[in-house]
């Protein structure tokens, strides 16, 4: 009868602070204690599994990680500059913004020792802070054995763990996520304004947090059957004084509205392979865990989606979208795949224990005690099942990276980058054949200029007619390229790497009479352009 009365009294509570945005869950949430020795330890385990892979090879996974880290040397270097001259025919000739700024700023750090030291150590630290705030979420909610889902994301997608161990981003903007959605699902909304301004000088990403919010309002709006615009406008307006306040401003806007729009320009515009489609095949077998946590556990657990945790909805939602994207883009495998095991351990921990914060409230809510799951006696044997295959996926998975994704060798053109330097005026551009030359240039040799980089249609956006030109020159299908390279880039200087889509444009310089062989080795040629014959 105690017992009774006081469910009622928690029932009371619960509609009297209904009114200011909390619940009883979540005070329940925010007394919870978090294992911080559990997640230190994880930590140290993520350290030592991404320093294995980043450190047994001379080279590294990313090429515009070389981009990244010489930037946040210059801010150190030279204090903040609001211009980026160096992508001269681009986008960045005419309007400027640094949207990964403040990561660049956490990176300075990593910069005041060698560099490419430097970078490979961000890798391993930011990759290893994202894992362990993954885990720290699933705490932040309670659940159970919490560490055991950090194992699983070890073990969740090969392209997971080849991006997050990347030197980029990915694992700031994943933490920031997840706080994002932390505080939607906990109902802290006035949180959302300092998140928003954070996260936008951190990643253009934050644009998510608008339609997160949104989630979150008819989530809780289903559920609660009252509407609460709230989340939607401090994260609007979080993302909106972050452009606003921002060293780049009024750039920041422009910049934004560009990223926005590039992905959908002409599809002739030769793209990242991370841009590139997934087939549905390839998302199981790349990414089996995460595609089971994420998809069959919430099938198997769907006959009692009563017990699921209340605010389940953003997470669940958020992972259906984003695998729906990774079919259209392979890099939103980065977000799809933490949230599908987070989605996955909530469903799972609510199927086999009782909560109180659950979709419809239950006559006896024991948070302590046992749930037995429907058809009990098979689900043993199924979970060590799939817990074999997870970790026969996982060895796979590591065994795979470890081979083919260190393959970026920024030493190869560095030789021929401080000769460009030594012995051409500054300033001067210097022409390449291919947007990903850039990073390599640009990391050794920020004395010259170049044509532009990250992204072709950094180029095609600023004219389209003169990336025709340019991609024509460097497939060597043009006349007299010697003379179009000086005329459209005016620029004395072609650097050629030893790729074999530049061998047509090497040997059309060779039998040039307005080109000279200026520096060669064995991965680099430089040519010298005339405007005369030689």
């Amino acid at each position: 009868m105690s017992e009774k009365v006081e469910g009622d009294v928690l029932e009371t509570v619960v509609d009297k602070d209904d009114s200011v945005g909390t619940t009883n869950d979540n005070a329940k949430e925010r007394a919870v204690d978090i294992p911080w020795r559990i997640l230190g330890l994880m930590f140290v385990l993520y350290t030592v599994v991404m320093g294995i892979h980043v450190y047994s090879h001379s080279a590294t996974n990313s090429v515009d990680s070389l981009f990244h880290i010489r930037l946040a040397r210059l801010y150190w270097e030279r204090g903040l500059f609001t211009d980026f001259p160096w992508m001269y025919f681009s986008v960045a000739r005419d309007y400027w913004a640094d949207h990964h700024f403040l990561y660049h700023l956490l990176l300075i750090p990593f910069t005041l020792g060698d560099l490419f030291e430097g970078m490979r150590a961000s890798a391993v630290v930011f990759g290893a802070l994202a894992l362990t705030a993954c885990v720290a979420y699933l705490y932040a909610h309670r659940i159970r054995h919490a560490w055991v889902y950090g194992l699983v994301l070890l073990m969740s997608s090969d392209y997971f763990l080849f991006r997050i161990s990347m030197p980029r981003a990915m694992g700031l903007s994943l933490i920031l996520l997840l706080v994002g959605l932390w505080l939607l699902e906990t109902r802290r909304d006035r949180w959302l304004l300092p998140l928003g301004v954070v996260f936008i000088w951190s990643y253009q990403t934050a644009v998510v947090l608008i339609p997160m919010a949104c989630c979150a309002v008819v989530w809780f709006g289903v559920l609660e059957r009252k509407l609460d615009i709230k989340p939607v406008l401090y994260a609007f307006a979080g993302i909106l004084l972050g452009l606003t306040l921002n060293p780049f401003v009024p750039h920041s806007f422009d910049f934004l509205f560009f990223h926005l729009i590039s992905g959908h320009m002409d599809t002739k515009v030769v793209i990242g392979e991370e841009w590139h489609a997934l087939a549905l095949y390839d998302l199981v077998y790349r990414c089996f865990p995460a595609v089971v946590m994420g998809v069959l556990v919430p099938i198997v657990g769907i006959g009692a989606w009563r017990r699921w945790p209340k605010s389940v909805g953003m997470i669940g939602c958020g992972a259906f979208v984003l695998l729906l994207a990774s079919l259209r883009s392979i890099r939103m495998l980065e977000y799809a795949v933490p949230f599908c095991v987070l989605f996955g351990a909530r469903i799972f921990d609510s199927l086999l224990w009782r909560r109180a914060d659950t979709i419809t409230p239950l006559d006896t809510p024991d948070e302590d005690g046992p749930a037995p799951l429907m058809q009990a006696r098979l689900m043993r044997p199924a979970v060590a099942a799939f817990v074999i295959a997870f970790v026969g996926m996982g060895v796979v998975y590591h065994i795979d990276i470890h081979k083919h994704a260190f393959d970026i060798h920024p030493q190869r053109a560095q030789k021929a980058a401080l000769w460009l330097k030594k012995h051409t005026p500054k300033d001067s551009i210097v022409f390449h054949t291919h947007w990903v030359t850039f990073s390599f240039l640009f990391f050794h040799n920020t004395h010259n200029r170049y044509i532009s980089g990250l992204n072709p249609h950094f180029l095609y956006s600023w004219n389209p007619k003169l990336y025709k030109t340019y991609m024509k020159i460097g497939r060597g299908m043009s006349r007299q390229p010697a003379k179009l390279i000086q005329h459209h880039f005016d620029s004395k200087f072609v650097f050629l790497m030893g790729r074999r889509q530049n061998f047509r444009l090497a040997l059309q310089l060779e039998r040039s009479p307005y080109a000279k062989l200026a520096y060669h080795d064995k991965n680099v040629r430089i040519y010298r352009l005339f405007h005369k014959k030689r």
